[in-house]
């Protein structure tokens, strides 16, 4: 068979569905979008070029397809295209009505899913991958990062060094790398090679943390919630988050915003994840998300706009501006 996979770039739950995939197919084609807005710009230009006539199936995964591209497939490629997502915004827009998608936030017990996950499920169910100790770790240890789980398990912690030894080798060779770790098929783990970088990555992230804490601007929004925003890179948005619910919230803050100018982005990450909906707020400026984590992104008209403003005032314009093609 020949695959095609298109994915999130930005974290392990993205890249987790691609090596199951290498594992399942041994060779696919796969390309990895920030955002679901380059994701649906690339599907309607590769059903207009014919693209899905080159392969037996295209699974997309950790990313919602939303309209138009959702529309394009089902009337001209929904035969071949799979769609795994576990977004909240995805079901709020009724993507999970249509037949080629399998979009769940959580099982029946509760138990809140990701792209990988539902994927998985998908392969071993179909029995185009054979289920091994290795990997059910390897995919239970990506359901906990991305959901925030990790925080209340006991294999918690190994779950978030899995992350940070993601942030530190990149997309590429942390894939390359997996798939190596999980030839051992009877268990999951981690090199000494793989503990001393993700000790030395502790280290520098600890620093930076520590730089935009002391960076981050305080603001009120429309309906009275304080939020704190910063500019910085995306590898460090959960950390961020998770660093001021470790201090207690010192600024009762309900929500951040940290701005990405490399990847035209800003994510949005609650305190409380159980009882603050950020998806809502992204989705009022243009983006989309989960229940504790969303994103939204930015133009260039918003980005050159910034150019003369000081540090404050570019992030109060950036916190209200709506972002549209």
């Amino acid at each position: 068979m020949k695959i095609l996979i298109y994915s999130h770039s930005k974290d392990i739950d993205g890249l987790g569905a691609v090596v199951l995939a290498k594992l399942a197919f041994k060779e696919i084609d796969y390309e990895l979008f920030p955002s679901p807005k380059e994701l649906n710009d690339k599907v309607i230009e590769d059903i207009k070029n014919h693209k899905y006539d080159e392969y037996d199936r295209v699974y997309i995964t950790d990313l919602t397809l939303p309209d138009p591209a959702i529309s394009y497939v089902e009337y001209h490629a929904k035969d071949k295209v799979r769609v795994f997502d576990h977004h909240h915004t995805a079901i709020l827009n009724n993507y999970h009505l249509y037949d080629f998608c399998t979009i769940r936030v959580n099982d029946k017990d509760g138990t809140l899913t990701c792209g990988t996950r539902l994927f998985y499920e998908y392969l071993t169910l179909n029995g185009l991958l054979e289920p091994t100790p290795s990997i059910n770790d390897f995919v239970e240890k990506v359901r906990l990062e991305d959901t925030w789980d990790w925080k209340k398990s006991p294999e918690g912690a190994k779950a978030h060094d899995l992350s940070i030894l993601h942030s530190e080798l990149g997309n590429e060779k942390f894939l390359s790398h997996m798939l190596d770790t999980l030839q051992n098929k009877e268990e999951f783990f981690l090199s000494l090679e793989d503990e001393q970088t993700i000790k030395n990555k502790k280290e520098t992230t600890e620093r930076v943390l520590n730089q935009l804490l002391s960076e981050m601007e305080y603001f009120t929004d429309e309906d009275n919630n304080k939020f704190g925003m910063v500019f910085s890179t995306h590898e460090y948005v959960n950390d961020l988050a998770q660093r001021i619910r470790d201090l207690n919230n010192p600024n009762q803050l309900e929500y951040i915003i940290v701005v990405c100018l490399d990847s035209s982005s800003r994510s949005y990450r609650s305190m409380d994840y159980n009882n603050f909906n950020v998806a809502k707020i992204a989705v009022s400026h243009g983006g989309g998300g989960q229940f504790g984590a969303a994103g939204a992104g930015l133009n260039e008209e918003h980005k050159n706009k910034i150019l003369t403003m000081n540090k404050r005032d570019s992030l109060a314009y950036l916190a209200k501006v709506k972002y549209q093609d």
